[in-house]
């Protein structure tokens, strides 16, 4: 399976921002700054993108290893603390 997103970014490096979307529209002109990058913003960044796709598929296989073994497996979930390296 392939799949696509897009960033814009405007403006310049500090002051500026922008949105991303993916191609499911999942995301769809989800706004990120520098500041939610690299001090406490309110908007998405990098690292919690990455620790979302990590628990999703840990919820994921959780589940499939669970099924058969349970009656009835109501919800799995899963989460995961990310940082950014400095």
């Amino acid at each position: 399976m392939k799949r696509s997103a897009t960033a814009v970014w405007n403006g310049s490096g500090k002051e500026g921002n922008g949105n991303l979307t993916t191609q499911s529209k999942t995301l769809n002109k989800t706004s990120y700054d520098f500041k939610s990058r690299f001090e406490d913003g309110t908007y998405t960044n990098p690292e919690e993108l990455i620790a979302a796709k990590r628990e999703q598929a840990a919820a994921a296989a959780v589940a499939a290893k669970a099924q058969g073994e349970a009656d009835k497996l109501a919800a799995v979930q899963a989460k995961e603390d990310a940082k950014r390296k400095a």
